[in-house]
């Protein structure tokens, strides 16, 4: 299932992300249109923040990313943020949630 199928509004998430968070539409494209297994996602999320560390091979524990440059970039980007922005991007991604759909998918 891809990110964006699973979101409420598209536009206002976007808009929430690009002013609270501060990261590239590059990147925010490649977040919608990476693939997350909902059935796995409370455990790898947790795996990545028991390993206290970010890279390709744990992002991929969550989110699937198209094999792109675009991709790769979005990857830099995403761990390269302080926690003090990837918090504020769980909870942003959160409240966008579509809820009935995730759990139906």
């Amino acid at each position: 299932v891809k990110v964006k199928d699973l979101m409420k509004n598209i536009t206002q998430l976007t808009k929430d992300l690009r002013s609270s968070i501060h990261i590239s539409d590059e990147t925010i494209h490649s977040i919608l249109e990476a693939n997350i297994s909902h059935s796995k996602i409370l455990s790898s999320a947790l795996a990545m923040a028991l390993s206290g560390k970010c890279d390709q091979e744990i992002l991929h524990l969550l989110l699937t990313f198209p094999e792109d440059e675009t991709s790769l970039f979005a990857m830099k980007e995403l761990c390269g943020l302080p926690g003090s922005k990837a918090y504020p991007l769980i909870v942003v991604m959160s409240q966008n949630l579509n809820l009935r759909t995730f759990i139906n998918k």
